[in-house]
């Protein structure tokens, strides 16, 4: 077996021995790349984020003025203008700030791609670490971007959201091999994954 690379594969299966079935073998792990990137762009989200943190930054100082020009409970004073805090930040986040949400979490997440399944694994705080498999067949949607570093999305995950539920694509999120790890998926698509 050998890896992106060509050279043998050394890839420790410690630990793998419960979650994998019998002959399936690690043909790949890596690690998105975990530097800054406000790519892609959405411009609509951008220009929406900056007039949400405009108007929640207004909502917070005018909070502010009146809470401390009147003879208001320390209470309003203290804890009242910081739940327009909750709205700058949301505002930030869609403005630019979601660049850092994805590389915190990129530094938290690890993928595996095994002759039989993709994983992604993470570990992020109040979630816990979480394994997920995906079945690679000859069926599997295979979506290259062809980038470097690359995008390879191989699944869908359902989320319920305020408006029913959405589909989320899944799979190695700028992974510096990215060429290679699409040659291997497309040879376990074949049947010729050695």
């Amino acid at each position: 077996m050998n890896t992106p690379t060509g050279q043998q594969n050394v890839i420790a299966t410690a630990g793998w021995e419960d979650i994998l079935r019998d002959g399936e073998e690690i043909l790949w792990q890596g690690r998105p790349n975990t530097k800054l990137s406000l790519l892609p762009v959405r411009p609509m989200q951008v220009v929406m984020g900056i007039f949400f943190t405009v108007f929640a930054i207004f909502w917070v100082s005018m909070a502010i003025s009146m809470t401390w020009s009147s003879n208001a409970p320390w209470f309003f004073r203290y804890v009242f203008p910081l739940f327009g805090m909750i709205f700058v930040f949301v505002g930030l986040h869609m403005a630019g700030g979601y660049a850092f949400t994805r590389a915190y979490r990129a530094r938290h997440t690890w993928y595996t791609l095994t002759n039989r399944h993709a994983f992604v694994a993470t570990n992020l705080p109040l979630k816990g670490k979480r394994l997920k498999s995906y079945p690679i067949t000859v069926k599997t949607a295979l979506d290259y971007d062809g980038g470097h570093p690359g995008t390879i999305y191989f699944a869908h995950d359902v989320r319920r959201g305020r408006n029913g539920t959405y589909r989320v694509p899944v799979g190695f999120e700028r992974i510096e091999e990215a060429s290679e790890v699409y040659r291997l998926m497309r040879d376990i698509q074949s049947g010729d994954e050695t």
